[in-house]
């Protein structure tokens, strides 16, 4: 019996690494169904887009003036959530003049819908005082194709 207890244990670790070396299984989609929901993909959700959207309003905020630039990038019934909660951002636009120096700010992670109707940006602001924080806007494409915000808020970090 001493003799057939190493060989059964050898036996049974044998079967048990057959076991686990059998094919691996699959987790998720075949690839023949990742490959024909991509081929009917429209394409439309390009992250890079958002991107140069949120660069381009920065530089429009740097050399038109901040509330222009607001004004630009601003989608109809745009928000722009303030200390109070979010509200109406044109009618607030109109009564706005552009400061000396707009806050500055650069998208860190984008995130898009699968058709691009809809991303959200987040990055780090800084103010002309050199007081930093983060930024969010909610962006949605427009029928000509640009991108324009709905939501925007901002703060700064606590020191």
């Amino acid at each position: 019996m001493r003799r057939a207890a190493p060989i059964l244990m050898l036996s049974v670790f044998a079967l048990a690494l057959a076991a686990c070396a059998g094919g691996q299984q699959q987790r998720g989609p075949s690839p023949a169904v990742i490959n024909r929901a991509l081929a009917t993909a429209p394409g439309g959700a390009q992250p890079s887009t958002i991107v140069a959207t949120e660069i381009a309003f920065s530089r429009a905020a740097r050399e038109r003036g901040q509330w222009t630039a607001f004004r630009m990038f601003a989608a109809p019934g745009a928000l722009l959530h303030g200390e109070n909660g979010p509200f109406a951002i044109e009618p607030w636009l109109l009564a706005q003049t552009d400061p000396p120096a707009a806050v500055q700010w650069e998208p860190r992670a984008v995130a898009i819908s699968c058709d691009g109707a809809v991303a959200v940006s987040h990055g780090r602001i800084t103010t002309p005082e050199g007081k930093v924080g983060n930024f969010l806007t909610v962006w949605e494409r427009q029928s000509g194709g640009d991108y324009r915000y709905i939501f925007d808020v901002g703060g700064l970090d606590v020191p």
